[in-house]
């Protein structure tokens, strides 16, 4: 399959077989094949890996350089928290329309760039430098609507600092200082990152119908905290990820004193699933979910 891959003649038709697959038929692919080229010194292609999502399309590089990255995130795309991309799909195919997506921890763009794609005005924000270079190529190679922030989002305006795993880069935890424990035998990389928050931007998207995604290795309570007034004021549909830890329980008593309902991905508007009571939400085995307001 290696070989297969870097071929870019046979690469392309692997692509063509690759849209052909479901959001669970591309997850397996995902898991099987997207670490390849982590310990390989293949020979490999250069080009690109095109992306068909909804009505439109778009690509990312392949760079024999940066292969264990690259091609990493071309399987990703769809095939990484395939709840997440279900529910994407389904919030632009129902009649919902949103004016704005706000990528919180946009890690590589991946997201976010789904939606760029199908015309929809993006704000990331993201800390970590190699993310960042890779966004901002990905933005000015397709011309996408996106206004790109490089730093924290949280609580207060006191800076912070990254860590992040050498080759896992989409790992990183913010943290005050203290280092988190990181399961890898990896270099830990660390960086100061100025920190933001979300209520600086009210009154700006005061009159936008905004998707917030938030995605921060465990720092979401504090990004949420950091953005209370645009959840009373602007009324965001939230999708976020939480660990099953302490902090569950502090960012249901969030959601609540705000008046949001919490829902279980994959969401379809146009068949809604229930809200999550207060114990399943608590005790659900999985990590992403989506907060809307009621």
């Amino acid at each position: 399959m290696r070989r297969r891959i870097a071929n870019k003649k046979t690469r392309n038709q692997l692509n063509l077989q690759w849209h052909r697959n479901s959001f669970k038929e591309s997850e397996n692919i995902y898991l099987k094949y997207a670490k390849l080229f982590r310990d390989n010194s293949m020979r490999v292609d250069s080009g690109r890996w095109p992306i068909q999502f909804r009505d439109a399309e778009f690509s990312l590089p392949i760079r024999p350089d940066q292969m264990w990255l690259d091609w990493d995130l071309c399987l990703s795309v769809l095939g990484h928290e395939i709840e997440i991309k279900q529910t994407y799909a389904n919030l632009l195919d129902s009649e919902l329309q949103f004016d704005l997506m706000v990528d919180v921890g946009a890690n590589y763009g991946t997201h976010s760039a789904l939606f760029l794609a199908n015309g929809l005005r993006s704000v990331l924000f993201e800390p970590n430098p190699h993310c960042l270079e890779y966004i901002e190529e990905q933005v000015q190679e397709h011309e996408w609507p996106a206004e790109v922030h490089a730093c924290a989002v949280g609580d207060s305006d006191e800076p912070l600092t990254i860590h992040y795993p050498q080759f896992d880069t989409w790992l990183g935890r913010i943290s005050d200082g203290e280092v988190p424990v990181f399961e890898t035998d990896q270099a830990i990389l660390s960086h100061k990152v100025k920190q933001v928050r979300l209520d600086d931007w009210c009154d700006e998207w005061s009159s936008k119908s905004i998707l917030l995604k938030i995605d921060t290795e465990g720092h979401e309570l504090n990004v949420l905290k950091g953005g209370r007034r645009l959840l009373e004021q602007n009324r965001s549909w939230v999708l976020f990820e939480s660990w099953k830890d302490a902090s569950r329980s502090r960012l249901l008593k969030l959601f609540d004193e705000t008046g949001y309902d919490l829902h279980s991905l994959p969401y379809d508007p146009r068949c809604p699933n229930g809200a999550l009571s207060a114990n399943d939400f608590l005790g659900h085995p999985e990590q992403n979910f989506l907060a809307i307001p009621r």
